[in-house]
């Protein structure tokens, strides 16, 4: 079984390396992936060369592509193209999907709160670097979208925003819906200019936080 880095970046590109490639790291690091001008890494998975992947945007598009697509390279490498991005569009986040699990789901999140779940198998596979399809369906009440995670029933979702407040809720909690083009619904309420910043998911709500009065 294959052992892989999966890189994801905000300008939509992607590479894969053997994990072999980074066995021997110096003390003062490896260079991962060679990143273009204003590009940042958005997303390293782990994976075992037959899997799936899923990225998502900011302006509510998603694609799914086999990361058999990609071929290997060398560390040094530069990456391929992963998504073919719209104008003023950027990757917002990145998972992976075993190609015949049926339980996986996709939870999407906008910078107003309003998120969305939906089941992995809505999201056919695409051929590497095609420009995608709606995922979410943006409007001023909503904002843009802030994070799009590989998730399962059991998960629950740490949601932070930019005025440093912490939520807390459990996957089952948001309704898994048919239709991708949708905005979902209000998650949270924020207080008022605050926004979503980011969201962690804790695997089958592994860890307990003690919450302070």
């Amino acid at each position: 079984e294959d052992v892989n880095l999966f890189m994801v970046t905000e300008f939509g590109v992607v590479k894969r390396t053997a994990i072999e490639e980074y066995r021997n790291i110096r003390r003062s690091g490896l260079n991962a992936i060679n990143l273009d001008e204003g590009d940042h890494l958005i997303s390293v998975n782990v994976t075992t060369g037959d899997q799936d992947i899923l990225i998502g945007t900011k302006l509510g598009i998603a694609i799914r592509f086999s990361e058999s697509d990609v071929r290997l390279m060398k560390r040094a490498a530069h990456g391929v193209r992963g998504i073919k991005l719209n104008a003023g569009d950027v990757v917002v986040g990145a998972g992976v999907i075993n190609a015949d699990e049926s339980e996986a789901q996709v939870f999407t999140i906008s910078e107003e709160g309003f998120g969305k779940r939906n089941d992995a198998e809505a999201y056919t596979l695409q051929k590497r670097g095609g420009k995608g399809s709606k995922n979410f369906k943006i409007t001023n009440k909503t904002g843009d979208v802030v994070a799009v995670e590989v998730v399962h029933n059991d998960d629950e979702i740490m949601l932070i925003s930019e005025q440093g407040k912490i939520i807390r809720f459990n996957m089952n909690d948001i309704a898994v819906k048919k239709g991708k083009a949708i905005s979902g619904v209000k998650t949270q309420n924020l207080d008022e200019g605050d926004k979503v910043a980011s969201i962690a998911v804790i695997p089958g709500a592994e860890i307990e936080v003690e919450v302070a009065e």
